[in-house]
């Protein structure tokens, strides 16, 4: 339309709209301007102190940890899986400037109680068995590092059986009162019958059981342990000693397993020995869960290594389990702890790498 009109009202047009658009420019260059300025105020009297501010964080996270550097790790028998775990714990946590003091309990059920005692010391144990959570509301769980199966072994001399209903009137080796393998061992005797009137049970501990069995002074003896575990693969390589295939092991998972983590494996022909095939044949067992167990007021430092180095030990393959089927965040008894839930979902938290 202005280049239609004439060139005298085209010019009169043009700086009509020039008079119209000057201010709104220089508004726009002021704002501009404005704009520029408050950002160099915001990096100045902000940026600097908000990196501070991060700094600090972690510097106090960090002096958090330090202040932290000693733990109890409440574990079970010498030469049970709680006891040689928490040795490997402690010497990779040394490592990482952390001082552990590991606590033998032949009664393993008593970890538990101390981690959920506020007047104990110990900071970290091992749970695999029947509980209610309600009544230790000052624990967590970093996860499940193994499942146990529970082995039940037979001296020679003792008529073969299948069936743990045939057990009446024996020698049975069930574990120290309040351990793990005497609770879940007098569970399955219970749902077959078999109590102490009328069988022998014998509550030494791990060693004694064991030795136990080779004399012949038992009949029976019951292992909760894991499969790669040295004391079981002994057991089946002494001559006079014979492992049990459980066959109701999937219906005793079920049965007792009210309060516990439970399941079933199997165990491969020759696992334990190819050349002289041990076992001779499958066998199915019942398995139990084992959790790691931490009071719920732990640094949340310390359980960053904790948890690392949970990975470390149990990540990996070996005759139990492939690799990467633990540690896992799902399947204990215990809340599992925030900084574990964090931990498995993300991996290591930023500020903490």
């Amino acid at each position: 339309q202005i280049r239609s009109q004439p060139p005298r009202l085209r010019s009169a047009t043009f700086r009509q709209s020039a008079g119209r658009d000057r201010p709104d420019r220089l508004l726009c260059m002021r704002f501009a301007a404005h704009r520029a300025h408050v950002a160099h105020l915001t990096q100045h009297f902000l940026g600097y102190p908000l990196v501070l501010v991060i700094a600090a964080i972690i510097a106090l996270i960090g002096w958090r940890s330090m202040s932290h550097d000693r733990l109890v790790i409440a574990s079970g028998p010498e030469g049970g899986y709680f006891h040689t775990t928490a040795l490997r714990y402690q010497a990779l946590l040394a490592k990482r400037n952390l001082h552990i003091r590991v606590l033998p309990e032949e009664n393993t059920l008593r970890g538990l109680e101390h981690v959920d005692d506020p007047a104990s010391d110990v900071d970290v144990a091992f749970v695999a068995q029947r509980l209610d959570a309600h009544q230790h509301p000052n624990v967590r769980s970093l996860g499940v590092i193994t499942d146990e199966p529970l082995f039940v072994f037979r001296h020679r001399r003792t008529r073969p059986f299948t069936r743990l209903g045939d057990i009446p009137g024996r020698g049975v080796g069930v574990g120290p009162v309040d351990s793990g393998s005497y609770q879940l061992a007098t569970d399955v005797l219970a749902a077959h019958g078999v109590t102490a009137p009328n069988a022998k049970f014998n509550t030494s501990g791990l060693r004694d059981s064991v030795a136990a069995l080779r004399k012949g002074e038992v009949d029976v003896a019951f292992l909760l342990q894991p499969l790669e575990q040295p004391i079981v693969a002994e057991l089946v390589r002494t001559p006079g000693i014979e492992l049990v295939d459980v066959i109701e092991g999937r219906a005793i998972s079920r049965i007792v397993g009210s309060g516990r983590n439970m399941g079933v494996t199997r165990i491969p022909l020759g696992i334990f020995d190819l050349h002289n095939a041990l076992p001779a044949h499958e066998l199915t067992l019942p398995t139990e869960a084992v959790s790691v167990v931490v009071r719920s007021e732990l640094d949340p430092g310390v359980l960053h290594h904790l948890l690392e180095v949970m990975q470390e030990v149990h990540g990996g393959a070996n005759l139990g389990h492939e690799a990467g089927s633990y540690p896992r965040s799902v399947g204990s008894q215990v809340p599992p702890d925030p900084v574990a839930t964090s931990f498995y979902r993300s991996g290591l938290a930023f500020l903490y790498r």
